[in-house]
């Protein structure tokens, strides 16, 4: 297949209802972890796509999404699932991410459905055009895979009410392992969880204070409690199934202990099960194997869970007081286990 050049939605320019494209190739699209303002770094817009030319997908389009709390695995998930001729896997692009803040800071258009639907229509018809530019033989058995950022999870309820026939996996990890990825990280672990804690605070969340004096009283552990507890709610608001629309919850410490038989079922709830033939290929390309963020790298769940347990000897003071002050904050969590 040749190296095709595309126009990838990049960035949204909300005053003149348009969607900026910028010129990627798959090979980009394919070695990039994200498809998010990184892609677009050094590139100029090469197109404009306008709303009023949107074609409404909401009645038709099967589409199959990759919800997530972070750390869950679910950057690994995709970029398997991309090597898989059944999908074209985008993940994290930047313009889910815009609208997410636009919906968050404009009152106005979070009320109103059928601007955020033509936005919604736009975006995914660019994505949609980009494998049909890829292949002259375009079938509809190959499937759009979104990852959208989890800090854009505000536009899970209306993704689910405009694409009723798409399929969602909802990815995410226990309060302690999402804790000990915080701490795993350092100081980049507690800048992002404090800067998505302050995103979140526009989401006008019981559990996210709009007090940022409050917030700079809290510890960063109390921070990431807070976090995810807000996200774990978010998923509890959409347990139950919308017209139609699919979802399933996958739990990440099992999905990362058995990545090839979870790929394998998640595959298969898509309506995409993977054959014997591409799942070798799969295996021996390394890919179950091999860090998500770091193609250079090899990463296992006996890694990780060695990971964990020092974290867990190392901070289990900070870790076992933490317990302690979320505890007594008496809140009732969502466990999907229990659905």
């Amino acid at each position: 297949m040749t190296n095709l050049t595309l126009e990838f939605p990049a960035y949204l320019d909300p005053k003149r209802e348009q969607i900026n494209c910028i010129a990627v190739t798959q090979e980009e699209l394919m070695s990039h972890v994200f498809h998010d303002s990184r892609l677009a770094k050094g590139k100029s817009i090469s197109s404009k796509r306008d709303l009023s030319n949107a074609q409404p997908r909401n009645s038709n389009a099967e589409l199959a999404f990759i919800f997530h709390t972070a750390f869950c695995g679910s950057t690994f998930l995709a970029r398997i699932l991309a090597n898989v001729n059944a999908y074209h896997s985008i993940r994290e692009p930047n313009v889910l991410m815009e609208l997410a803040n636009m919906v968050r800071m404009n009152q106005k258009l979070s009320n109103d459905g059928f601007q955020v639907k033509r936005w919604l229509d736009t975006i995914f018809s660019s994505f949609l055009q980009l494998e049909k530019d890829k292949d002259e033989n375009f079938s509809s058995q190959k499937m759009l895979l979104v990852k959208p950022t989890n800090a854009a999870n505000n536009l899970i309820p209306v993704l689910l009410r405009n694409f009723p026939r798409s399929k969602s996996v909802f990815l995410y990890t226990s309060r302690e392992d999402f804790l000990v990825s915080i701490i795993k990280k350092g100081e980049q672990g507690r800048n992002f969880v404090r800067h998505l804690y302050n995103v979140l605070s526009l989401d006008k969340s019981i559990y996210i204070s709009q007090d940022f004096r409050q917030a700079n009283s809290l510890t960063d552990l109390q921070i990431a409690c807070l976090v995810w507890t807000h996200q774990m709610s978010v998923y509890q608001a959409c347990a139950t199934p919308v017209s139609g629309h699919t979802i399933c919850f996958v739990e990440a410490s099992e999905f990362l202990a058995e990545p090839e038989e979870y790929t394998q079922l998640i595959s298969t709830f898509y309506g995409q099960p993977i054959s014997e033939k591409i799942m070798c290929s799969l295996v021996n390309s390394g890919v179950f194997y091999r860090h998500s963020k770091d193609n250079n790298s090899k990463y296992s769940a006996q890694q990780r869970l060695l990971e964990k347990q020092q974290v867990i000897d190392k901070y289990a003071s900070e870790l076992t007081s933490n317990e302690q002050w979320f505890n007594s904050l008496n809140i009732a969590c969502f466990n999907p286990k229990e659905q």
